[in-house]
């Protein structure tokens, strides 16, 4: 995390830094959905050789604390000299601003998705965009305006969060990618606090609330009497024709003919007294894209409820304590829902907010991090730039459409949505929520989902994970974590329904002794289990006990038992054995054999007189030879028919059949080649020639020949083992250790256990294997088939479940297409340019387990998915429209 890459604008590796090559600091700060004054900046030693390198418009690549890969731009350079040394001070701005000099002319998004508006964005440029979650479909536009602004129009419009990340293979950058994300970071119920990770807090109020709110929206074309445009534009629009009662559900009464929407609490809080009534703090607000005044109404009031309270700005010294061991739940990341709470101020600090910036120094991040929580500070701004760039838009927009508009919102019903009733059933590490769904309410334009590890959460647009059509929604989260949901409506006039009752779910439990035990005793147990692990077996042994220590009167009877391995031989003498302590009766009966008495230890003298006789001697033929050898040169023994022999000779032993023909030879001889005296049985035709043999030589080389045909055959099984089983071709003379078919096994094509496998020694020609379970696998480079056929029987699959096509979509949404040729060998490609996937490059859905492959049915399955889900789109627009 310390290092940090230089490279050139071609995206070539210069040089990396490092507190060794004199990097002395690395300062690094990011904000939720903004851009900070000063992002990233670092400090290098200036007589460093690398130095060289930190100069403007040269990149630089590093890790930032939740191992992402970031990429920036030296934009500033700062070189001084003092009684430090001279240093450079590079100041960086991220890469994705380079997007803030490619203008997007013109393009409308009418009822689309975020991901069609941010590749419209991003065409073009250099950089790719990914959506990780269904925000559902909007209407936007851009109009001569910078990629940079669209991105934020896509968040303004759809939600979401911004993250960019590169990937960098070590040597360049290979892909650069803006990430929309549900939120950043997470609601787990952490807490700051004075004392435990919190070493300073600092509270800053700013409070310049507005009460009431004027909206301004769109300007329209007008038309003539016959409904032509004239080419030109209204006045912009409001919302005084709108009505709203509370006592209809609105969020507050304000009636026809009145041109700004207050709040009454804020009043009552800061409303200015005059003449015995309250006056509202008045302002303007305004969008440009709003061309509905029931919209327009709407927008007012949710940005009002902004306006309307103080802003509240946390600043915190922390202490990262997730890196030490069991302090895991510690972790803290950007976006991060916690609380904050010191109490030693006359009004205490207790507050839920969320973290909105994150700094630290990249060479320390533990002992540098500083936290901001709740609102960025806008000093006396009561809007932020963006919405004055809509409104200086606005007074510049053209005719967007000249084509027929789309079936407005208004022509449904403005029916309140009823509350779904929700249910929440837990998987491995995702929770299945799924609410009840009317397919006759068409006034109910999608839902919302809200998800948080804090239960009794109250939902926040933080806490919102999904917003879409549908009826059910796959929270991806961890195992072992407990989620709670709750869910609420929408209709197309952007009423909300209440929220549902909490529900909740629990990814699958893996026991560990964190969780039997708690993280603290889990630590104290792997402790112990290393003191308990310095007295082994064997560990102790006769140098570590003193002479004599052990006595007799230390060892309970019976209680030390020797095997007979524990006896050196000759570690008994006499000196060890007293008087007649052996006798007769100590002695079993033949437990002493010739094996136990030395050569000569037994002569004449210890032979009683007469003790051996005949009957100690077996039969012994030729009068029971007495002395000498056999010195005859031949033994042959004849068979009890013809001339059927074996013969023993200087050769070795010899069969012959009934006609006097050496037809077996069991000796000592040379054979294929093989010399140091080869152990052999040769078998011979009726021409005495040589038809095979059994041998084996010394250096265990056994060899089973046949100058013929060999045949092998088993009434039942027949069993061959072997590390390896070869089976070359005959004659392939010097490439014999190459040119060959091999069976063995291995442990590499993707199971635990060695596996069989059928291979060629030749470079990726491919093989046959099996991991040990029902499949098999068949590695190859080119297959060719009439038909291929996928099991897809029940009998074969467990744990079968539904999926949602949204989520489908969404993984089709990041498979990306190539062009590349195969490579046959390390040094040659094919000439054919083929069209696919990279693996690192594709999501885990469609990949294999070594994920190094793609697998074609998860492939088809994943097209397949995102098919129905467009064609689920199709019939609801066509439903629609044949109901307009």
């Amino acid at each position: 995390m310390a290092t940090l890459y230089i490279l050139d604008q071609k995206d070539q590796l210069l040089a990396t830094l490092s507190p060794e090559t004199g990097l002395v600091s690395a300062l690094y700060r990011e904000e939720v959905n903004r851009l900070p004054d000063r992002p990233f900046s670092f400090t290098l030693d200036a007589a460093s050789e690398v130095a060289a390198h930190v100069v403007e418009e040269n990149q630089v690549v590093f890790q930032d604390k939740e191992e992402e890969l970031r990429l920036f731009v030296i934009k500033e350079l700062d070189e001084e000299n003092g009684v430090d040394g001279a240093s450079v001070t590079a100041t960086c701005q991220p890469a994705f601003m380079e997007l803030a000099e490619h203008i997007v002319v013109e393009r409308r998004f009418v009822d689309q998705t975020a991901k069609r508006a941010l590749d419209a964005a991003l065409q073009g440029t250099r950089w790719i965009g990914t959506v990780e979650v269904e925000l559902g479909e909007s209407t936007t536009n851009f109009y001569y305006i910078s990629s940079v602004d669209a991105i934020w129009k896509i968040l303004n419009t759809w939600g979401g969060e911004f993250k960019d990340t590169v990937i960098f293979d070590g040597n360049k950058i290979v892909k650069r990618e803006i990430r929309i994300l549900a939120r950043r970071g997470v609601d787990n119920g952490k807490r700051f606090e004075i004392g435990h990770n919190v070493e300073e807090v600092k509270r800053t109020v700013i409070s310049y609330p507005i009460t009431a709110l004027y909206g301004r929206g769109a300007s329209l074309p007008t038309e003539d009497e016959d409904g032509n445009e004239t080419g030109g534009y209204s006045r912009y629009i409001d919302f005084a024709g709108i009505e709203w009662k509370e006592s209809k559900g609105d969020p507050t009464d304000k009636p026809k003919g009145q041109r700004w929407v207050g709040d009454t609490r804020a009043l009552q809080k800061y409303g200015r007294e005059h003449g015995g009534k309250l006056l509202h703090r008045e302002a303007v607000w305004q969008n440009g894209d709003i061309e509905d005044p029931a919209e327009l109404l709407k927008a007012t009031w949710e940005r009002l409820q902004e306006a309307s309270k103080p802003e509240i700005n946390y600043q915190l010294s922390v202490q990262l304590l997730e890196t030490i061991a069991g302090y895991g739940h510690e972790k803290v990341q950007l976006g991060d829902t916690a609380r904050v709470v010191d109490r030693n101020f006359s009004r205490p600090i207790e507050a839920q907010t969320r973290v909105i910036s994150l700094e630290y120094d990249l060479l320390d991040v533990e002992g540098t991090a500083q936290v901001e929580m709740g609102q960025f500070l806008s000093v006396h701004d009561p809007f932020d730039q963006v919405d004055k760039i809509v409104a200086e838009l606005a007074d510049k927009r053209r005719h967007w459409d000249t084509g027929s508009e789309p079936i407005s919102p208004s022509r449904y019903p403005d029916i309140v949505p009823t509350v779904p009733i929700v249910e929440a059933n837990g998987l491995f590490s995702a929770v299945q929520v799924s609410w009840d769904y009317d397919y006759l309410a068409t006034y109910v334009a999608g839902y919302e989902v809200y998800a948080s590890e804090v239960k009794d959460f109250v939902p926040s647009p933080e806490t919102l994970v999904w917003r879409g059509i549908g009826n059910s929604f796959s929270y991806f989260g961890e195992v072992n974590k407990q989620y709670y949901f709750r869910v609420r409506a929408f209709n197309y006039h952007a009423r909300y329904s209440p929220f549902s009752e909490e529900v909740t779910g629990t990814t699958r439990r893996i026991i560990s002794e964190d969780i039997l035990f708690g993280e603290a005793v889990a630590a104290q147990l792997r402790e112990l289990s290393k003191s308990a692990a310095i007295i082994a077996e064997n560990a102790l042994n006769g140098e570590m006990l003193a002479e004599n220590e052990i006595t007799a009167k230390h060892l309970a009877a019976n209680s030390i038992t020797v095997g007979t391995t524990a006896i050196q031989n000759g570690a008994i003498a006499n000196a060890h054995l007293g008087e007649a302590i052996i006798k007769e009766a100590q002695i079993d009966k033949g437990a002493i054999k010739t094996a136990h008495i030395g050569s000569l230890k037994v002569d004449r003298s210890w032979i009683a007189e007469s003790t051996i006789t005949h009957a100690q001697i077996a039969s012994v033929d030729a009068s029971k030879i007495t002395t000498g050898a056999l010195d005859a040169s031949k033994i042959r023994v004849r068979a009890m028919s013809g001339r059927r022999a074996v013969q023993i000779d200087a050769d070795g032993l010899k069969s012959f059949d009934s006609a006097g023909r050496h037809r077996i030879l069991i000796g000592v001889q040379s054979f294929g080649g093989a010399g140091a005296d080869p152990a052999v049985v040769r078998f011979f035709d009726e021409s005495r020639r040589n038809m095979g043999y059994v041998g084996a030589n010394r250096n265990e080389h056994m060899v089973l020949y046949s100058a013929g045909f060999l045949h092998v055959e088993a009434e039942k099984n027949a069993e061959w083992r072997a590390q390896q089983h070869r089976f070359p071709t005959r004659g392939v003379g010097a490439n014999m250790t190459r040119n060959f078919v091999t069976f063995d096994s291995v442990n590499n094509t993707g199971g635990t256990a060695r596996e069989p496998r059928i291979h060629t020694q030749i470079s990726k020609t491919g093989y046959l294997g099996t991991n040990g379970a029902q499949w098999w696998r068949i590695y190859c480079h080119h297959g060719h088939f009439v038909q291929t056929h996928n099991l897809s029987s029940r009998k074969y699959k467990e744990g079968i479940e539904k999926v949602d096509v949204a989520d489908i979509q969404k993984v089709f949404d990041r498979i990306t297409l190539k062009k590349f040729r195969y490579k046959i060998n390390d040094n040659l490609s094919e000439t054919d340019v083929n069209l696919g996937v990279i693996a690192e490059e594709s999501p885990n859905e469609i990949l294999s387990a070594t994920k190094d492959s793609v697998v074609l049915g998860k492939y088809i399955s994943i097209v397949a998915g995102a098919l129905k889900f467009q064609q689920k789109r199709i019939d609801h627009l066509e439903a629609l429209l044949q109901r307009g």
